[in-house]
């Protein structure tokens, strides 16, 4: 496996597919891997990458204190480790830094991408939900927590 953040010496792609690949906690690396990605496509090529959502992991969390609501719980009285992925200093969730399975993960909102993607190189054509079930999120969700749903960012990039 090729690092993201490091040159690529290969032949010039027209396309490159990255799902959950650049989502390093360092802002740095990411846009090291955002700009190798550019580097490695040929002039008008296609990337596909699918980031995780910040905005989603916030959805999520607010979902959990709607469901904790219905119960009478008040938000300050839930179990802090429901909020386990909100762990770091503050600093770090403003970065959407978010950690998942105990891994300090990089997560993208909209507006961020529509920044950083030309600062690498890239125009965006698309940029759209990837929407998964609430069982990614929650351990049993209720079978009555429907859409919206979590999800990823699918972004179709070009250089």
């Amino acid at each position: 496996m090729h690092d993201v953040t490091r040159k690529l010496h290969a032949p010039k792609a027209d396309f490159a597919f990255c799902c959950n690949v650049v989502m390093f906690p360092d802002l740095h690396k990411n846009s090291l891997a955002f700009k190798n990605i550019c580097a490695a496509l040929k002039p008008g090529g296609t990337a596909l990458l699918v980031l995780p959502a910040l905005e989603s992991a916030l959805f999520s969390s607010w979902r959990l204190i709607q469901l904790y609501g219905r119960e009478g719980v008040k938000p300050r009285n839930i179990p802090a480790h429901e909020f386990h992925y909100f762990k770091g200093p503050k600093y770090d969730i403003l970065q959407g830094i978010v950690h998942i399975d105990k891994v300090p993960t990089k997560h993208y909102t909209a507006a961020e991408l529509e920044v950083i993607m030309p600062q690498a190189g890239f125009t965006i054509t698309k940029l759209e939900k990837l929407e998964y079930d609430w069982n990614t999120e929650f351990a049993n969700p209720p079978k009555n927590l429907n859409a919206p749903y979590p999800w990823d960012w699918l972004v179709e990039i070009r250089k």
